[in-house]
């Protein structure tokens, strides 16, 4: 019954989207530093760590802004994701560049996340643990084909196009996005179930 709720339809459709061009992308992040800039192992597991801090940054920011803003918040983080994905490459070679690219990269993840688990909440409220255990289930599949998809890539044309691959994944997100805003008004459906996104529902059963 639930997913028959178009803000939830939406939300399982960008979760399992974003998270293949993330996962695209991160899964081999080690041989894309290694061959487009030159990184070492200990280099590598540095931009790792910062990525992982990076991450708790992003929580905490997203955190201030997602309950009353949380459609900004989701698409300044998608769009930021994006952009990194794209120019993870180009900065590699660039140990400054690339270190602020993968802070950018690390905390626009979480927020995202972050504003997924927020709209999850908002829009199914008296199904929480079943619609929770699907967004879950979903997250791993984005999980799973991501690393796929890096590998046919990295196979077929090298590390060098995987990034840009998962950059382009991330912007299909994006586009479903601007659609839905173009049709509707609204860049999440959940606010046509009579309700705003971020603001407790109470529907009747």
């Amino acid at each position: 019954v639930i997913l028959k709720r178009p803000g939830l339809q939406q939300l399982y459709l960008l979760t399992v989207v974003t998270v293949l061009g993330q996962f695209t992308a991160y899964s081999y992040l080690n041989p894309i530093l290694a061959t487009a800039g030159g990184l070492d192992e200990g280099m590598i597991v540095t931009m790792l760590f910062v990525f992982g801090i990076a991450g708790i940054i992003g929580t905490v920011v997203a955190s201030k802004t997602v309950d009353k803003h949380v459609e900004t918040t989701l698409l300044s983080a998608m769009v930021i994701m994006c952009i990194s994905l794209a120019l993870l490459t180009v900065t590699a070679a660039h140990t400054p560049s690339l270190s602020v690219l993968i802070i950018c990269w690390g905390a626009a993840m979480t927020a995202v996340c972050l504003a997924f688990q927020t709209v999850l909440l908002t829009v199914a409220p008296d199904a929480a643990d079943v619609a929770a255990s699907l967004y879950s289930g979903i997250f791993n599949v984005g999980i799973g084909g991501g690393a796929f998809i890096g590998s046919r890539v990295s196979e077929a044309a090298g590390f060098m196009p995987v990034a840009y691959v998962g950059a382009a994944i991330v912007g299909v997100s994006l586009l479903s996005l601007l659609v839905v805003k173009l049709k509707t008004g609204k860049w999440l459906l959940g606010e046509q179930t009579g309700h705003k996104v971020g603001e407790p529902v109470h529907e009747s059963h």
